[in-house]
């Protein structure tokens, strides 16, 4: 990102403005959709709707001011944990898929 080889405390500055500009108001705007009774699928960052602003800063941060990161997904997870030894393994339906809850194997 063009973010990332800024000085540090620009790059907290410029994640904080993102994360109100652009998430919270997202979310908000998600959040309203809901209650309104509609599906707020189709809206961008509609996961964060119900997420607290904490969150939405660490987020913006870790997005936009991380040098390189390097997502996994759902299938790669679950066969992470499976090399591991870890059983039983079930991870969240929403985005991204965290909460990983797992039994390890006492064998391995």
């Amino acid at each position: 990102m063009i973010i990332s080889p800024l000085p540090p405390r620009l790059r907290l500055v410029i994640s904080q403005i993102i994360a109100v500009v652009i998430y919270w108001l997202l979310a908000r705007f998600a959040a309203l959709v809901e209650r309104a009774g509609f599906s707020p699928a189709a809206i961008s960052l509609e996961p964060y709707r119900n997420r607290n602003f904490y969150v939405m800063r660490t987020d913006a941060y870790d997005w936009f001011c991380t040098r390189r990161e390097q997502p996994f997904t759902r299938g790669q997870i679950e066969q992470m944990l499976a090399d591991a030894g870890f059983d039983e393994t079930r991870l969240s339906n929403k985005a991204p898929p965290i909460g990983v809850p797992s039994v390890k194997n006492p064998k391995t």
